[in-house]
């Protein structure tokens, strides 16, 4: 370290205290496949690693070899844990490391401490890794007791972590506890957030939501409210456990009673109930079957608080099943495509118990996102005081749009590591298939004709078109019809969208009776038998056509098949069982009906082929999307001209009082 940066962090910490913007914590104990996410502890460096430690050659390649592991650590408390003698401990994790990159770009914080306690002798050492995928250590003491190492801000431009490594070279170790610090700005009162969480008939895990709040004092004294909104027939405050909760959490907690409004009317109900708080400084919008690491709400409003300039702080998503398994280090919106994609694929569903940060180079890389998912997201007041509400999208697209509008107001979204909430993985669901495909198609030609910035969408329309297509040669009507009346309604114009929130829904799902691939068959005992004229010969199932010239053969002798008429046999009797990882237009494409697994595993669907359907709803996609096109300039510019008036406090208030009779009460006011 210069003699320039010890003189600017001694300066720092003579003129300011410090705060905690950062705690280590551990799982509760009751699940152990979480460990990996909160301690490095199977891939340790290799001893030539140790032995360069400890020789002065101090940057050591990523790709150290593990070592054998006598005895896991033991954890007595979220804060402590005992280290087992001759063991050394990394937290070199995602829950533990600090995310040294984001906040060297995206705060005013400079220097950060690392404050340590331990109990037993041993060698704690402060480690750091560049974006280039080495580790450093930068300071070590041996001894026990308390320790304290200052780190300058300034050597993470593209990436990088800071941790801790604890050695228990005499005896096991205790660490008692162990905080990332900043020096403290002077404010006149400490930040607050109002957490959003909207529901359908989920009472209890809004339950489980709240007690998560409630378990965590430190979390809870910066929550001004928690806001839920119950949109269902099952009601929040019937269920067991509530009357508990909310003696808990007293004031704090606000069940509002409103029509069923999607997520985006809950999220903005949220939103909305945070705007008339002044005692609130953010609103936190939280899935209501998410569940939320409580540490990661504080790291979000101190990383929140110290931003250079307003900041959307995004939590990112793990996979609720299989639970080390991470969906995307970031999102973005591509704008050419207007399509939701992961910003590296290289981060994309990782497994962090095989994956760490020192033996994978691509997770030191900072990633920078246009938005983030509103499965957990921290958006700050000044934000929706500038740009407004969700859009009443109802489902899909809503925090991708709120992204791309805050960007476009000079907000940036930041997708934070170190806050998360594990939710079931989009693998797992069919919401394209479903009611939910209107939503799909409707909203994301909105968003497109709000923020696309090449003329007439770049090549969005003709990959809507082309999606159009693979539900079609893919026997799937249903969703098809809901995706031309999705189309329908952006002709409209934004005067549909607010009335839309109250029917779109309800008639998607009326609309599923009317088609055979709309209908579950949930038994396997009523699975029709598989029957086929002529049976196919053995390895000439379709395959996925692997270059352009075949793809577009494939994609042009399927459709003409779709003409043709179909064998009588098929209509009681599918031509194949097809699993859901198979079930692929080129493969779906080539038969008069199949039985179709859903994604869950639930059940399957008894898919038909039919011409007249077909030749129907392709002619009708291509007159849409050339009217879409042909319109562009003119819809892009009224839902522009719309967009303050549509995402307005006024709008959505009227929208929360629309509907049933008495549905929009709040309880515990």
């Amino acid at each position: 370290m210069s003699d320039a940066q010890v003189s600017a962090i001694d300066h720092q910490v003579r003129s300011s205290e410090w705060e905690t913007v950062q705690r280590v914590v551990f799982p509760d104990g009751r699940d152990s496949s979480l460990w990996p996410l909160y301690v490095d502890w199977g891939n340790a460096p290799s001893s030539a690693a140790l032995s360069a430690l400890t020789t002065g050659r101090n940057e050591v390649p990523l790709q150290a070899a593990p070592r054998e592991i006598h005895q896991p650590p033991r954890a007595f408390s979220r804060r402590s844990l005992t280290v087992p003698a001759g063991e050394r401990l990394s937290l070199a994790s995602y829950f533990n490391a600090f995310p040294a990159a984001y906040w060297q770009h995206w705060t005013d914080v400079r220097t950060v401490r690392l404050d340590i306690e331990t109990k037993g002798v041993g060698t704690v050492a402060l480690m750091r890794s560049s974006a280039r995928g080495t580790f450093t250590t930068i300071e070590s003491e041996t001894g026990d007791g308390t320790f304290a190492f200052d780190v300058p801000l300034d050597r993470f431009g593209d990436g990088g972590w800071l941790w801790a490594e604890i050695d228990a070279t005499v005896g096991e170790v205790e660490l008692v506890s162990a905080s990332w610090r900043v020096p403290r700005v002077d404010r006149d009162r400490r930040t607050k957030l109002t957490v959003g969480i909207t529901t359908f008939n989920m009472p209890g895990e809004c339950i489980k939501q709240a007690n998560r709040f409630l378990s965590e004092p430190e979390v809870l004294e910066r929550v001004a409210e928690i806001i839920i909104a119950d949109q269902g027939t099952r009601n929040v405050v019937d269920t067991a456990g509530y009357e508990q909760v909310q003696e808990g959490l007293g004031s704090r907690l606000r069940v509002i009673r409103q029509p069923n409004l999607g997520g985006s009317g809950g999220f903005s109900r949220g939103m909305f109930e945070m705007l008339r708080n002044p005692e609130s400084d953010y609103v936190l919008l939280l899935d209501d079957d998410a569940e939320v690491e409580p540490e990661g709400v504080l790291r979000a409003i101190s990383f929140a608080d110290r931003a250079l300039r307003p900041t959307i702080v995004g939590g990112h998503m793990l996979n609720l099943n299989e639970r080390t398994i991470l969906h995307s280090m970031g999102e973005k919106v591509n704008p050419y495509k207007f399509w939701w994609e992961s910003v590296d694929e290289e981060l994309s569903e990782i497994d962090l118990a095989q994956r760490t940060i020192r033996t994978d180079p691509s997770l030191n890389r900072r990633v920078d996102v246009n938005y983030n998912g509103w499965w957990m997201c921290l958006i700050p007041k000044v934000v929706v005081e500038k740009i407004g509400l969700s859009l009443p999208f109802f489902i899909k697209w809503d925090d991708a749009e709120y992204g791309l509008r805050a960007m476009e107001h000079g907000f940036p979204t930041v997708s934070l590591p170190g806050a998360a909430v594990w939710h079931v993985p989009w693998t797992e669901k069919d919401d394209g298939l479903d009611w939910q495909a209107y939503f799909h198609q409707r909203n994301r030609w909105v968003a497109a004709l709000l923020h696309s910035p090449y003329p007439r969408g770049g090549t969005f329309p003709k990959t809507s078109l082309a999606t159009d297509t693979k539900h079609l040669l893919s026997l799937q009507y249903y969703p098809e019809r809901l995706r031309l009346m999705g189309l329908e309604d952006v002709l409209q114009g934004p005067r549909h969208l607010h009335p839309s929130l109250l029917e779109r829904a309800a008639k998607g799902r009326a609309l599923a009776a009317d088609f055979d691939d709309a209908q579950l068959i949930k038994d396997s005992a009523d699975f029709p038998q598989v029957k086929r004229r002529k049976p196919l010969r053995q390895g000439k199932s379709p395959s996925k056509p692997d270059n352009v010239v075949k793809f577009g053969l494939k994609a042009f002798t399927g459709a003409l098949r779709q003409l043709r008429a179909t064998d009588d046999l098929s209509q009681d009797h599918p031509q194949a069982v097809v699993t859901n990882a198979g079930a692929r237009w080129w493969r779906l494409s080539n038969l008069d009906s199949a039985l179709v697994s859903n994604a869950a595993g639930s059940g399957a669907w008894f898919y038909h082929r039919n011409p007249q359907l077909f030749r129907k709803y392709s002619t009708r996609s291509a007159a849409l999307h050339a009217k879409l096109v042909g319109n562009w300039e003119r819809l892009a510019h009224e839902y522009r001209d719309a967009l303050v008036e549509v995402t307005s406090p006024e709008a959505w208030e009227a929208a929360f009082h629309s509907g049933r009779d008495a549905s929009d009460r709040t309880l515990n006011r």
